[in-house]
């Protein structure tokens, strides 16, 4: 018996061969299960070549393989690179390999999407490995049924010796390079928290032509980043991306909410005029990043635990408007929100910072801080 996988040929310098081939998702669990397919991450054996596995990548990506199937989005994956241990066959006709059904293959690159394949595979066999999905066993067939569909293209190397597999893995990572976070914002269109805020960016009177999408520095041209109010969304609706609720309600109410805080906010930084923004982003808090984010979580708790309905929001946000929002401030470095710097006060935008304005916010606005104890808002239900 033999496994054989679609493959053609890759010329390689210095003596060194390889094959561009598919493996499906089936076979790949298949072949993990059996102990065919090899990942040498743990560190205190000799044959050590790879970083161990991270356990929450594992379960994101099984997460994303699942979503895409229930969804019918499209499922974007590189290729793996793969080390195969024995001698193959090539066909005549170039486009089968064939290897010993004993074959074994080491994983130099990848195995984070192997692991989240074989994840998402044992979550859709019925009545086994609990049930994390809550599908049913009807659904867990069909979306295990078109699993079985899918393939994950991988690059073979032939007899790659435990240096050059090392290298192999050094020199993929370190020539890899995670896009901006702005750029991941502004090209994602699976993410309902992004979807939600580009329709924010386009439908907010005060956003409109004054949201950064492609970068994460914002000029006297613009008043805030994609990112920065893609994060005050996922604060503001937390359970947005788990379904909770109607896409079309949420944009109501947080176009509602950013609209009523434009209003109660002084100093027009949405106004068309740059210089009046310029000077705001030097000297205000107005234009700050950590405002948008507090603000976001403010919205949660009106929206949340107040739940107070739109048309009421104007006026719970009102005390924005008395707030001295001036950097030189002395507030702001005894509130833990700002400190002060050799060449005046440093506003940074990290979770503490962020944290420690919205507990100010919800001082100022007389909301409740409780935590714990967060119920679907039945406005929306």
């Amino acid at each position: 018996m033999h496994i054989t996988l679609q493959a053609i040929p890759i010329p390689y310098s210095q003596g060194l061969k390889g094959y561009l081939a598919t493996l499906s998702y089936p076979e790949i669990s298949w072949l993990l299960r059996d102990g065919r397919l090899y990942v040498p991450n743990q560190k205190d054996l000799p044959d050590y070549a790879q970083r161990q596995a991270n356990t929450a990548n594992i379960n994101a990506l099984a997460h994303y393989i699942l979503d895409s199937l229930q969804s019918g989005r499209p499922l974007f994956f590189p290729t793996i690179a793969l080390n195969l241990q024995c001698a193959c066959e090539y066909s005549p006709d170039h486009t089968v390999l064939r290897l010993p059904f004993d074959a074994s293959l080491r994983c130099i690159e990848g195995q984070t999407r192997l692991y989240g394949i074989q994840m998402v595979s044992k979550w859709l066999q019925p009545q086994k490995f609990g049930n994390p999905t809550g599908l049913t066993d009807t659904e867990k067939t069909g979306l295990l049924q078109a699993l079985g569909t899918l393939e994950l293209g991988a690059t073979l190397y032939d007899r790659l010796r435990l240096a050059q597999e090392r290298q192999l893995f050094r020199d993929i990572n370190l020539l890899a390079k995670r896009p901006a976070t702005a750029l991941m914002h502004s090209f994602d269109g699976r993410s309902l928290t992004t979807q939600l805020a580009k329709a924010l960016a386009e439908q907010v009177p005060a956003f409109q032509g004054l949201v950064e999408y492609h970068s994460s520095t914002v000029t006297e041209s613009k008043l805030l980043t994609l990112s920065t109010l893609g994060t005050a969304t996922q604060a503001m609706f937390p359970g947005l991306e788990q379904g909770q609720g109607a896409l079309d309600d949420y944009q109501a109410y947080a176009t509602a909410f950013w609209t009523a805080a434009a209003g109660a906010l002084p100093g027009q930084p949405w106004s068309g005029d740059r210089g009046v923004r310029a000077a705001l982003q030097q000297e205000s808090l107005v234009c700050a990043a950590i405002l948008f984010q507090a603000l976001g979580r403010l919205a949660h708790n009106l929206w949340q635990h107040e739940q107070v309905p739109a048309e009421d929001l104007a006026l719970w946000l009102t005390p924005l408007g008395a707030i001295d929002w001036r950097r030189a401030n002395p507030e702001w470095v005894r509130l833990g929100i700002a400190q002060n710097g050799a060449n005046g006060v440093i506003v940074s935008n990290t979770k503490t910072t962020v944290s420690a304005l919205h507990r100010y916010l919800q001082t100022m606005t007389g909301v409740t801080t409780e935590t714990g104890t967060e119920q679907p808002l039945k406005l929306f239900s």
